[in-house]
C-alpha cells in the first residue's frame, strides 16, 4: 500500500467507539492528580469482545457476544495473525500478522479492510494506534524493534531496537512512554516517545512475557507471563513483581483491563480460552473456549 493511503488512514478523526489497555495519563512516577479514579463496578454492562484466533492453518477475526459470549467469525485474516488494537480516531479495529508481514485495519464488523503495510515488517506481532495523536505503534520481533509511525509521517520512527524478542507494548502518551515485554530477555522495558535510551524495569522473576497492558484506575502494568502461567501486577516507580493471580492458565498472553467495570480479560492459547476477573481480586471466569489460539484482545461497548 502507498504511504498516501497510509497517511490518509492515520488522519482520519472519527469518533473513538473501542475500549482498550491505554495509558493512566499522567506520568508513572508523578504524585497522583487529586482527582480519585473512577469506582470500578461489576454492575456495568458486559463489552462486545473481539479477538483475533491464529493457530495452525487458522487465522480469523472473531467476535463475542456480550453476556452470552455466543462466538461469531467476522473475517479471515492473513497468516498469523496476532496484536488487535482499537482504532480510537477512525472507529475500527487494527491487526498484525507475523506470518503475513502486514498491518491491516477494518470496521467493526470486519469489513472495508485497508492494507497497512509499512516497512520494515517482518514478524509484526503487537500494535496499538494513539488515543490522542493517532500514531500508530507495534512490535515486530523479526526485527527486534519497536516502532511509530506518526500520522502524516513518510517513515516510521524506530523507539527501541536491538532487542531480543519484544512481545505485546502498551502506550501511555499523556505520561510520554512506551512500555513491552520482551520474551527472549524476560524484561519488561519502557522508551521515551519523544526518542531516548531504553530503561529496564523489570529485570528478575520472570520466564517468558507475552502479556503487558496499563490499567487505567491506578497506572500500574499488568504483565502475562505465559512460561510460567501467571499473571504479575508492576507499581511504577518499585518496578518489582507483585502475583496478582499465580495460577492464571497454561500460557497466558494479551491482556486488557476494563477500567470502569474493573474486569482484567486475557487470552490463553494453549488452553484456547478467553478468561476474565476483578482487578481486586475473586474468582476466575471462564468465557469462552474450543478456539484454535485465542490471542489479540479488544473491549467495545
Amino acid at each position: 500500500m502507498s504511504h498516501t493511503l497510509l497517511r490518509r488512514f492515520l488522519s482520519s478523526t472519527l469518533t473513538v467507539v473501542a475500549v482498550a489497555a491505554c495509558g493512566p495519563g499522567a506520568d508513572a512516577d508523578a504524585p497522583a492528580p487529586d482527582q480519585a479514579p473512577p469506582t470500578p463496578t461489576s454492575s456495568l454492562s458486559d463489552p462486545a469482545i473481539y479477538l483475533v484466533d491464529a493457530a495452525g492453518e487458522t487465522s480469523r477475526l472473531l467476535r463475542l457476544d456480550p453476556g452470552t459470549w455466543a462466538t461469531h467469525e467476522l473475517r479471515t485474516l492473513p497468516p498469523g495473525s496476532r496484536g488487535l488494537a482499537p482504532d480510537p480516531l477512525g472507529g475500527g479495529l487494527i491487526w498484525a500478522s507475523r506470518d503475513g508481514d502486514v498491518i491491516q485495519r477494518g470496521d467493526l464488523a470486519g469489513e472495508n479492510v485497508l492494507d497497512l503495510s509499512v516497512p520494515p515488517l517482518d514478524s509484526a506481532y503487537a500494535v496499538v494506534v494513539g488515543p490522542e495523536s493517532g500514531t500508530l505503534y507495534w512490535s515486530d520481533y523479526g526485527t527486534d524493534a519497536i516502532l511509530a509511525l506518526p500520522r502524516r509521517a513518510e517513515e516510521p520512527t524506530v523507539l527501541a531496537s536491538g532487542l531480543v524478542s519484544p512481545r505485546a507494548i502498551a502506550v501511555d502518551e499523556a505520561a510520554g512512554w512506551i512500555y513491552w515485554v520482551d520474551r527472549g530477555a524476560g524484561l519488561v522495558q519502557r522508551a521515551p516517545l519523544d526518542g531516548g535510551p531504553v530503561e529496564d524495569l523489570v529485570t528478575e522473576g520472570l520466564a517468558a512475557p507475552y502479556g503487558v497492558t496499563l490499567d487505567p484506575l491506578d497506572g500500574t502494568l499488568l504483565v502475562a507471563d505465559a512460561e510460567l502461567g501467571s499473571i504479575f501486577r508492576v507499581t511504577p516507580g518499585e518496578w518489582a513483581l507483585e502475583p496478582w493471580l499465580p495460577e492464571a492458565g497454561t500460557h497466558p498472553s494479551f491482556l486488557v483491563v476494563d477500567g470502569p467495570a474493573g474486569w482484567v480479560y486475557w487470552t490463553d492459547n494453549r488452553d484456547n480460552v478467553v478468561r476474565r476477573r476483578m482487578r481486586d481480586g475473586g474468582t476466575v471466569e471462564v468465557l469462552a473456549e474450543g478456539f484454535a489460539g485465542p490471542r489479540g484482545l479488544v473491549l467495545v461497548r
